[in-house]
């Protein structure tokens, strides 16, 4: 009997012996089931659909709609974000699982087009935590980037040490490699701001706005 069978039994149970369930108890009961199908059931779903989803090549949403005891249905929405969708209930995630906001690139005074640009400067102390090869000079780190819904195993950031007189600057530089740098054109088309993220397995994301 799996978590979500015991739930669903234990509920049962209280019921038949005619135990009243406060509010208290209903909630934290909606709240287990919630994480239980986030967390057991949804990852499964993922992996089985995967496979069928791929050789598909345009954003899209699902919704399935599933009711106990009634078929499943199926619907494709136009929309490319859930939360876009009137009426639909989505599954926050945990704060650990949230994509970290670094910065905004304006795709205007970049570099993009040629596969190299550089990290804003406020942000370059947050990627020497999370990538410790950057802090020493000539430092070099190998990155995933995600980028409309695909991973790239293509790309590394460096750091170039640049020296200006007396004064020595960390400046760190993206480089993006084959097939990423051929994609860069398609995340930009129509937009002027990029934001760059970090996931918590440090792959970075960058996201056309």
């Amino acid at each position: 009997m799996n978590k979500l069978e015991k739930l669903y039994e234990s509920i049962r149970t209280l019921e038949e012996l005619s135990i009243p369930l406060n509010p208290e108890t209903l909630k934290a009961v909606d709240e287990l089931e919630e994480k239980i199908i986030k967390d057991e059931i949804l990852p499964t779903l993922s992996e089985q659909v995967t496979p069928l989803l791929k050789p598909i090549q345009r954003d899209l949403v699902l919704v399935l709609e599933y009711h106990p005891g009634e078929e499943i249905s199926v619907a494709l929405s136009r929309k490319v974000k859930v939360a876009e969708m009137l009426g639909a209930k989505t599954i926050e995630k945990e704060d650990d699982d949230l994509p970290e906001y670094l910065y905004s690139l304006d795709i205007n005074t970049t570099l993009l087009n040629i596969g190299v640009f550089n990290v804003h400067k406020k942000a370059v102390d947050r990627f020497k935590t999370i990538f410790p090869a950057l802090t020493n000079p000539g430092g070099k780190a190998e990155i995933a980037i995600r980028m409309n819904s695909k991973t790239y195993n293509a790309a590394y950031i460096d750091n170039v040490n640049y020296s200006a007189g007396r004064r020595k600057t960390d400046t760190l530089q993206f480089h993006l490699q084959k097939p990423l740098k051929q994609e860069i054109p398609n995340l930009c088309k129509g937009c002027s701001i990029i934001d760059v993220y970090v996931l918590k397995d440090k792959t970075i994301v960058l996201e056309a706005k």
